[in-house]
């Protein structure tokens, strides 16, 4: 994976790395405005890559769910394609369960809300595919967590032919995935499964 190295990306200005990925690279960055975003960015030189972070950015516009991480902005500059994302600065869920067990009050709350995203992903026709707690974003509010479902990089629609995946190979992560995944495409209760 090649290295972003430049400071600004368009309008907004870069400050360090936050996640480094097998397709692409998460940035903590500020707008014009200061608001603090999170940038994902894929090289254009591959382009197997580059299809499939455009699937990501088109299910993730389709996809307005307020547990659903939402894209802000997405483009090209130079020799990178880019999707910005709001920055969620408490984490992810395997940061959570790293610290401690939850407690069934959290548990619950954190999968009703897990739940909602993930029918609503259904209903319109797109299977996740990466579900898992690394891809669960929680933020902190009065009430308790809010969690969003991000990283739609695995996504494909539920009838769509084309997986962008070469025969006979896995998708996901393997101690998320059904076990029939094994002998069979994704389907729904694949997601499902991998929810928990």
């Amino acid at each position: 994976m090649l290295e972003f190295e430049e400071s600004t990306l368009n309008r907004y200005a870069i400050q360090r790395r936050l996640a480094r990925g097998g397709m692409s690279n998460i940035y903590l960055a500020h707008d014009e405005q200061q608001h603090t975003v999170a940038i994902k960015v894929v090289n254009s030189g591959n382009t197997d890559f580059v299809e499939r972070f455009r699937h990501e950015v088109a299910a993730l516009k389709a996809l307005k769910h307020k547990h659903i991480l939402p894209v802000l902005d997405h483009g090209e500059h130079g020799s990178w394609h880019y999707c910005v994302m709001p920055y969620i600065k408490n984490g992810t869920l395997r940061e959570r369960i790293a610290r401690g067990p939850l407690t069934q009050e959290e548990a619950g709350k954190i999968l009703a809300q897990l739940a909602s995203a993930l029918q609503f992903t259904h209903d319109h026709g797109i299977l996740h595919r990466d579900i898992k707690p690394s891809n669960i974003l929680l933020k902190d509010e009065d009430n308790g967590q809010h969690v969003y479902l991000a990283d739609f990089g695995l996504a494909k629609g539920v009838e769509e032919a084309s997986d962008l995946t070469l025969a006979g190979c896995l998708i996901g992560t393997p101690e998320y995935m059904a076990p029939e995944l094994a002998d069979g495409p994704a389907i729904t209760s694949s997601d499902i499964y991998a929810l928990g």
